[in-house]
């Protein structure tokens, strides 16, 4: 179907629709800092199992590997989604009024084990949106802008009518050069902010 009646808006997921915070398994890995733990996140072994090019099972070896863990597929996967926090408030109100108004799509940096958490999380959430976007499907990460071009045409819209929300600023920045309508949204708050603004808009 094209999407081109309806302007669009893309959501990250992460912080933005769903908060997260990596340093809440910092329990489970004794003597390893917030430092350390943000290093291995933006290491290359990460970066490969959010493009899908690595399984679990490498996944495991190589976490167990560097932070000297013992750690078993399943008390990983555990571990894995102890990052997320329930989901603000804006997202069970807004959504649904937004979807009146807009395509919904979503498009994250993410892995499988953590699509599997927030597919169940926000499952009445994802009644509005039309696709889901995930960088271990598509083999690529934002802030790449090959992953926007892709979006973009996977449904079928023109690049000036598409709103992108993001917490980060590099992939806003990847997205304005793609053509996207980029917003940053650093916080919750301001999330809920730029929401209310597109409601009211229409």
């Amino acid at each position: 179907m094209s999407a081109s009646k309806k302007n669009i808006i893309v959501f990250d997921i992460g912080n933005v629709l769903l908060p997260y915070d990596w340093g809440r398994i910092l329990y489970a890995l004794p003597g390893v800092s917030r430092t350390n733990l943000y290093d291995w996140l933006h290491d290359e072994v990460y970066d490969a199992y959010e493009k899908g090019l690595i399984d679990e099972k490498v996944l495991l070896l190589e976490f167990n590997k560097h932070f000297h863990s013992k750690f078993d597929e399943q008390r990983l996967f555990t571990l894995f989604n102890e990052i997320f926090l329930e989901p603000p408030g804006y997202v069970g109100k807004m959504i649904p009024e937004l979807a009146k108004r807009y395509h919904l799509y979503a498009l994250s940096n993410t892995c499988h084990w953590h699509e599997i958490y927030f597919m169940e999380k926000l499952k009445d959430t994802w009644v509005y949106f039309e696709k889901i976007f995930c960088s271990h499907h598509l083999h690529l990460r934002k802030p790449s802008e090959e992953i926007y071009k892709l979006v973009e045409k996977e449904i079928k819209a023109e690049n000036q009518k598409i709103i992108f929300l993001d917490d980060k600023i590099e992939n806003i920045e990847s997205a304005k050069l793609a053509g996207w309508h980029a917003i940053h949204v650093p916080t919750l708050d301001e999330v809920e902010n730029q929401l209310k603004k597109l409601i009211d808009h229409e």
